[in-house]
């Protein structure tokens, strides 16, 4: 049997193996997500879902600026799937695209940040005459979706991994 202070020397151990381990799995949580999110870019469907084809339009408008046929969508340049980050913000993470993340070519320079959101939610007002419609490519939503179903599964042996147990 153990002794009251026993008994406290063991609860305030046991509280920071849990809290050493949240930290490790949160930082590490957040780094799959990110992975997921480019994985999901990169083959075109994020949380296994694939997003609607580019427009005949899009593509022929490809043709004619960088002379080639980039069917992908969201990969001319790369810059939007190298712009998700994970940046630890305080007890927790953020995963996305920063605010100051900018998009550079021959016209000039934008904010990755705008263009993620036209993609992750759609616009009907995109284009110089504001009347391109651009359907909804969702990429981080779509993503977390899928992958915290499959972490919830994993939870409970994540954290016996991470409390050594």
């Amino acid at each position: 049997m153990m002794s009251s202070g026993q008994a406290a020397g063991f609860m305030a151990s046991l509280a920071k193996k849990v809290q050493v381990a949240e930290g490790r799995l949160t930082a590490l949580y957040a780094h799959e997500f990110q992975a997921e999110v480019v994985k999901g870019i990169t083959n075109q469907k994020p949380g296994g879902t694939p997003w609607e084809p580019l427009a005949a339009s899009t593509l022929m408008q490809r043709q004619r600026k960088e002379k080639v046929r980039n069917p992908k969508i969201l990969i001319v340049t790369g810059q939007l799937r190298r712009s998700v980050i994970v940046r630890k913000v305080g007890q927790g993470y953020f995963v996305g695209v920063l605010r100051q993340a900018q998009h550079r070519d021959k016209s000039g320079t934008r904010s990755l940040a705008n263009i993620a959101a036209v993609h992750e939610f759609g616009t009907h007002r995109a284009g110089r005459s504001k009347n391109v419609i651009i359907p909804r490519r969702s990429f981080l939503q779509q993503t977390y979706d899928t992958w915290v179903k499959k972490k919830l599964q994993e939870l409970p042996k994540d954290w016996q991994k991470a409390l050594g147990l």
